[in-house]
């Protein structure tokens, strides 16, 4: 794979990024506090309950995007 973006959630609109994203050749990481989360079946899941787990979400990816899509404008 040629890019990783790392998905903050992993609920099922982080995983439909993720299956979008097979397609292009681009993998995908989740941050997410419940690590048997739905979209954790395309990639690998970091713990958001401890700083190591942030630490090793940033490193895997190159580019960073939310999945709560009720994220105000303003």
């Amino acid at each position: 794979m040629d890019k990783t973006i790392g998905i903050f959630g992993g609920g099922q609109l982080g995983r439909m990024m993720a299956q979008a994203a097979l397609p292009l050749n681009i993998q995908c990481t989740f941050f997410e506090a419940n690590t048997d989360c739905p979209a954790g079946v395309l990639g690998q899941v970091f713990s958001s309950q401890d700083e190591q787990g942030l630490k090793q979400f940033i490193e895997s990816a190159d580019v960073f995007s939310l999945e709560f899509e009720n994220t105000p404008v303003a």
